[in-house]
């Protein structure tokens, strides 16, 4: 529509009322002349109205890209906040837990070197007292070959053996308690190096999700732009 109307708009230079000629007198060329002028100029307003309703409606359509963009921005940034809000909830919940489980394995280490020291000791009675009860024994026996066997000596090398069979048996017991604690504290190892390593990773996403998001929130690139130039008519059509 523009075109159109700037290819029948265009005028020869002598088609121009000048103003010496305004101040002339009038005539029927002047008048031709300046009726031509002005049918022109009510072409060329009409062009503008066109073109300013052409710019009304990029604008309005601007107006509500942007208000889309916005919202999409606040809905990004109330994601982005969820996100790093999780994130440090869980980070914390797994450095209390960390945390925890240094004082179990540091309680644990202390048991363990109290019961290695009790299993330690119980061993060197252990075995002393089977030196013992192996040479009282040995006695024994060459007394009874020496001599009579009566009923005295026979519950004597019985309250021996009795007594050497519970020390084994208390000896059992503590290295057994002593392998179950080394096998606890084992896993407890275990558990604090994985709950650190993810604890590590958590860290990381929420650094780089942080960054994504001040990136975008810096560069902006799906800002809506105002399409001005696609609309309006080229200069040669609207002059």
């Amino acid at each position: 529509g523009g075109g159109g109307g700037g290819e029948g708009d265009s005028v020869e230079e002598g088609d121009i009322v000048t103003e010496e000629e305004m101040m002339g007198p009038l005539t029927d060329d002047l008048a031709r002349r300046l009726a031509a002028q002005e049918a022109r100029d009510l072409r060329r307003i009409q062009q503008l109205r066109r073109q300013k309703k052409r710019l009304k409606v990029a604008l309005a359509s601007y107006k509500q890209k942007e208000k889309h963009y916005v919202a999409r921005m606040d809905e990004h940034m109330d994601e982005v906040e969820r996100t790093e809000q999780e994130l440090t909830q869980r980070i914390e919940a797994l450095t209390a837990e960390n945390q925890a489980l240094r004082e179990l394995n540091e309680t644990r280490a202390h048991d363990n070197a109290d019961r290695v020291a009790t299993l330690n000791e119980t061993t060197k009675q252990c075995g002393e007292s089977e030196t013992r009860v192996q040479f009282l024994v040995d006695r024994i026996v060459a007394l009874l070959n020496a001599s009579a066997a009566d009923a005295a000596q026979t519950e004597i090398v019985k309250n021996l053996r009795e007594r050497e069979r519970e020390m084994l048996r208390q000896l059992e017991e503590t290295r057994q308690q002593f392998d179950e604690v080394r096998q606890q504290n084992s896993e407890i190892t275990s558990r604090l190096t994985e709950e650190l390593s993810l604890s590590k990773r958590l860290s990381e996403q929420l650094a780089e999700v942080e960054e994504r998001f001040l990136h975008r929130h810096e560069e902006r690139p799906d800002a809506p732009r105002l399409p001005l130039q696609q609309d309006s008519p080229p200069p040669s059509a609207a002059l």
